[in-house]
């Protein structure tokens, strides 16, 4: 994988059982952005109302969700609580918590070298205190099996 991704030293290490801090990691760390054995999980909803708020186009694949589904309410899956039981089609999920959101959001996955109006600055303002308790902006909700 050191060739193909052009990451000198690569190692691979196994996620812990606590989720990622949101913070920069300290040298020499791993570090995982998120809480183990997780998906992400956005609405079309939300997707769709986030746009209208800020108006620019949201597009899913921005958020790179692991699952985006079809809710009549948008956001509602951020007023989940952590550990509530969550149920997708016929499977069972817990919410492991709201997902904070990074620079990712202002890649286009398709174009890397694309520019325009940042969705994260526009998650930033469009939450009040930033949603991810001091984290930053969230997006999508974390689910584990």
């Amino acid at each position: 994988f050191e060739e193909l991704l052009a990451v000198p030293s690569l190692r691979f290490v196994e996620a812990g059982g606590a989720a990622g801090t949101g913070e920069a990691p300290a040298p020499g760390a791993a570090h995982f952005a998120n809480a183990p054995s997780t998906m992400l999980l956005v609405s079309t909803a939300s997707l769709q109302e986030f746009g209208r708020l800020c108006g620019l186009a949201v597009p899913a694949e921005r958020f790179r969700a692991n699952l985006e589904v079809d809710f009549d309410e948008p956001f509602i899956e951020a007023s989940w609580p952590t550990g509530s039981a969550v149920k997708v089609g016929c499977l069972d999920f817990e919410a492991a918590g709201r997902c904070v959101r990074c620079q990712a959001v202002d890649i286009d996955p398709d174009d890397p070298s694309a520019t325009g109006p940042s969705l994260l600055a526009a998650l930033a303002t469009a939450q009040p205190g930033g949603g991810g308790g001091g984290k930053g902006p969230t997006f999508g909700t974390l689910l584990r099996a």
